[in-house]
């Protein structure tokens, strides 16, 4: 957005994890052995027009099973995104009824990651 002036939130020491074990994306087995931790920013809606980034710490675990590292699953945003799935929402919605270069001002993404957003969408037959 304008000025260059951006909001962090960190949500590293904020967000509580499940206790328990969670499922290897890759053989479907149970495991609760944490491998690393990566830090991750995700773009988060614009607010008093200000960009929002938002500081994550994500878990890698390591399956016993099949011996591969994966990442656990966000809620908030998908896999390889850098931005949260209701940010991705609101931009659909704005499209709808604004030009693409808009409703990217709008919610502060460039316009060519709306448009690779939009390209991806499935349409919904009547």
């Amino acid at each position: 957005m304008s000025e260059g002036v951006t909001f962090l939130i960190d949500l590293s020491e904020v967000v509580v994890h499940k206790s328990g074990s969670i499922l290897c994306s890759f053989c479907k087995e149970k495991t609760n052995r944490v491998h690393s931790y990566r830090r991750q920013e995700i773009q988060g809606p614009v607010l008093s027009n200000k960009d929002v980034k938002i500081s994550l710490k994500k878990r890698r675990y390591l399956c016993p099973n099949c011996s591969r590292p994966f990442y656990e699953r966000l809620q908030m945003a998908d896999y390889y995104q850098r931005c949260t799935n209701a940010l991705k929402t609101t931009a659909l919605t704005y499209m709808a009824f604004h030009s693409f270069r808009t409703a990217a001002r709008l919610v502060g993404m460039p316009t060519n990651r709306l448009l690779r957003l939009f390209a991806y969408q499935r349409l919904k037959r009547l």
